[in-house]
């Protein structure tokens, strides 16, 4: 009967010991090389400091995930005012994304098109873009589609 409760007892002391082991290489474990790091940062307002902020913030992030050997994507998306960072006739960041864009390949930027068809129609012209940028169909919809596919969210 000792000796029973004695193999018993030894095997929950080994199960522990098992499960706290697991549990500390779960929490210390690396991200494995298919980890993506997704973020999207929102630019609503015609101010070259909020663009700017926006552009250091993707700079910074890009810089951490790389020193570190992870993946991250990064996607800056504009709608309203924020539209003219990326207007070809008004921004006053369009040399820094060009540069930005070659350097990193994983930064998109997404201009919203309800805004510039808004502008365009105001303006009664059309609203030219700087090549780094794509449209889409709505700057707050790709926000809302980017969140539920595990993107973080940033507004600077």
């Amino acid at each position: 009967m000792m000796r029973k409760l004695m193999i018993a007892l030894a095997a929950l002391m080994l199960a522990g010991t098992t499960a706290t082991v697991a549990f500390a290489q779960t929490k210390t474990s690396k991200p494995t090389r298919a980890t993506v790091h997704k973020l999207v940062i929102h630019v609503d307002s015609n101010d070259p400091a909020t663009m700017t902020l926006a552009l250091n913030n993707a700079q910074n992030v890009i810089n951490h995930y790389k020193r570190k050997r992870e993946r991250v994507v990064v996607e800056l998306v504009t709608y309203g005012p924020g539209l003219h960072m990326y207007r070809e006739d008004s921004s006053p960041v369009k040399q820094r994304i060009a540069t930005m864009s070659l350097e990193n390949p994983n930064l998109k930027f997404s201009a919203c098109g309800n805004t510039r068809a808004g502008m365009q129609k105001r303006e009664g012209k059309p609203v030219k873009l700087i090549s780094e940028a794509k449209v889409v169909p709505s700057g707050v919809i790709r926000i809302m589609e980017l969140q539920k596919q595990g993107y973080a969210y940033l507004r600077p």
